[in-house]
């Protein structure tokens, strides 16, 4: 009697653990692994138009205008985080400056120097470097590392890595990285700003298997005052079948050349969304 009263609790303990596995990160995998397929008795989008009926055989000839009207103005739209930050700072791509080790350095407004009379301790060559924890209300943490290397010619490589891992039962845990490698080009630059836009990849993988997908990075750091440093970084992209979005702004403070931060980090991949608090350090250097 004992002995089945023993099985029956051990059964449903593995009940409640086979329900508490399927957590946040199980959703994310199979948003992002999911294989969008025709319902079945599902039409192609083409069958129901009648051949007489097509909607663009005969386009209007208000259709040019339209365009035509339409077009600059979307066009500015969608060229405005790249050109309303130039204008703001000035920045007709042509300047270079350099690099002091790190922000406020010697007491300048921020990171980088122009003046060719006064570039004493600047460089040619910059990289920040970052480690990042974060966490939820619920039991998800995500441990990131980042890294960005520059030059004055503008361009760079950037790179990030999390690990994330959500307790399931007290017993058993989920994990998976993500992460994502872009090249950036420093469009917009003064001395206290510095704004990023490129192109690169992004991943998804866990001992099942690796996911990528095609990405678009934009963002920036803003030394408002000594010593503090305002960042953004914003990714939009996908992921093997999810459309993946990602926002993490930050404040820190800078001491030398390390900066202790806190923020917010929201990451979405299909229609699962993980949002944490951030906290972390960043070692800032030149060469």
């Amino acid at each position: 009697m004992a002995g089945t009263r023993i099985l029956i609790i051990a059964c449903a303990l593995l009940m409640v653990a086979g329900e508490a596995s399927a957590g946040i990160l199980d959703r994310l995998r199979e948003d992002v692994r999911r294989k969008e397929s025709k319902q079945a008795g599902q039409l192609d989008q083409h069958t129901w138009l009648d051949e007489t009926d097509q909607p663009f055989d005969h386009p209007s000839p208000w259709d040019d205008l339209i365009a035509s009207l339409l077009g600059p103005p979307v066009m500015a739209a969608i060229m405005s985080p790249v050109l309303v930050p130039r204008q703001i700072l000035q920045d007709q791509g042509h300047s270079h400056g350099g690099f002091l080790d790190y922000p406020y350095q010697h007491e300048k407004r921020g990171w980088m120097v122009f003046d060719p009379a006064h570039l004493t301790g600047s460089r040619q060559h910059a990289r920040t470097v970052r480690f990042q924890y974060g966490e939820d209300s619920g039991d998800l943490m995500t441990l990131s590392s980042h890294f960005l290397v520059q030059g004055k010619n503008r361009w760079g490589l950037d790179a990030g890595l999390d690990y994330r891992r959500e307790q399931l039962t007290p017993t058993g845990h989920d994990q998976l990285w993500t992460g994502t490698i872009n090249i950036v080009n420093r469009f917009a630059q003064s001395e206290d700003v510095q704004m990023y836009l490129g192109v690169g990849a992004n991943f998804l993988d866990d001992s099942d298997d690796t996911n990528w997908g095609l990405n678009l990075t934009y963002g920036g750091d803003w030394m408002i005052d000594d010593p503090w440093i305002i960042s953004l970084d914003l990714d939009l992209g996908r992921v093997g079948h999810a459309s993946l979005s990602h926002l993490r702004w930050t404040i820190g403070m800078a001491v030398h050349r390390y900066e202790l931060y806190i923020g917010f980090d929201h990451y979405q991949a299909g229609g699962t969304k993980l949002n944490q608090l951030v906290t972390g350090i960043r070692l800032w250097s030149s060469k």
